[in-house]
């Protein structure tokens, strides 16, 4: 029924796919309940912000569906990945490992949001740098794709891309979606 409300332009809210995402994964009963409250927000602005921007150019219309549902059921894998980082030693002699929690949630955020929209592929690696730094590496076909997540700021996160002697470096993050599309072509 909602699905139904959304797709004739209805209340505009996407919370009816939270438990569903919830049931699926295995989350214990307060990880289950962090994440639907943090699901929703991030929903509710990735909604509003998408409107804007589709109402802005003149292409939204009510019909427009902007979850991708296969890339969703991926995200799970992805936030496994990111928050295996916390059990991470704190430091080695290098320097810092675990990213801080601020660090992990802007990753989340990020990555949920582009999961709901686009096509994300599982990453290749997710790992820490001697900064604490979160690097989720996407690698085929000699196609190279990171975007790092600094451990704090006032460092700002950035998309690395390189294939062959093509690369680049934007601190853009909305750039990593046609990265994406990029690795995947």
């Amino acid at each position: 029924m909602r699905l139904m409300e959304i797709q004739q332009g209805g209340p505009a809210r996407f919370d009816w796919m939270i438990p569903a995402y919830v049931e699926a994964t295995e989350l214990d009963h307060g990880e289950q309940q962090s994440f639907t409250r943090e699901s929703s927000r991030v929903l509710a602005r990735l909604v509003n912000v998408y409107k804007v921007m589709r109402a802005e150019r003149g292409t939204y219309t009510p019909n427009t569906s902007i979850v991708d549902y296969a890339s969703l059921r991926k995200f799970g894998e992805i936030r496994t990945l990111i928050e295996n980082l916390r059990i991470a030693p704190p430091d080695d002699e290098l320097g810092q490992i675990r990213p801080s929690d601020d660090a992990i949630s802007f990753a989340l955020q990020r990555l949920f949001a582009l999961c709901a929209t686009t096509t994300v592929p599982v990453p290749d690696d997710v790992s820490t740098d001697h900064d604490g730094a979160i690097r989720v590496e996407w690698r085929r076909n000699g196609k190279f794709v990171e975007f790092v997540i600094p451990s704090s700021a006032p460092a700002q996160p950035f998309i690395y891309h390189s294939h062959g002697t093509d690369f680049g470096l934007t601190h853009n993050i909305s750039d990593l979606r046609q990265r994406l599309k990029w690795f995947r072509d």
